[in-house]
């Protein structure tokens, strides 16, 4: 037991165990775990509420999260919105997270409406993506705003 308490408190682990240091990696894995939840809250909201017909679209969800969560971390790479943002967190990163949502949303539309052209069915429906886009930006940047506040660099 002591041994694992002097391994918790050497600097090894420190950085692990302390909230207040969090690396690149673990800002975009958080932000892919708050995209995940953006999406399922934008199907929920998107399908069941609004009583879609599912039937025609032709991925099911865990392939359309894979989808979106694979375009956001492009996004997220492009607009480089995992670096510095908690310590330095401004207006400028706010509009890189809504950018990279936008766009990742936007795309998938785009790629919706050409596939619903060729087969005439979809992988998403647009209205969860719109739903989507809303509740993505504003949970990145409700976590953004709380960390901040908390004074996590």
């Amino acid at each position: 037991m002591k041994q694992l308490k002097e391994l918790r408190q050497s600097d090894i682990l420190s950085h692990w165990v302390n909230i207040d240091y969090l690396p690149r990696w673990g800002v975009l894995l958080l932000d892919l775990l708050i995209v995940f939840v953006a999406f399922v809250v934008s199907y929920v909201i998107g399908s069941n509420l609004l009583e879609y017909n599912t039937s025609y679209l032709i991925l099911p969800i865990w392939a359309q999260a894979i989808i979106i969560m694979v375009m956001q971390t492009i996004f997220f790479w492009v607009f480089h919105t995992y670096s510095g943002i908690l310590r330095y967190s401004t207006f400028v990163d706010v509009i890189k997270v809504s950018l990279s949502v936008i766009i990742t949303g936007a795309l998938l539309i785009i790629a919706n409406i050409v596939v619903k052209q060729s087969i005439l069915q979809t992988p998403f429906l647009n209205t969860v993506l719109l739903i989507y886009i809303f509740v993505g930006i504003t949970l990145l940047f409700a976590w953004r705003v709380t960390t901040v506040g908390r004074g996590v660099t």
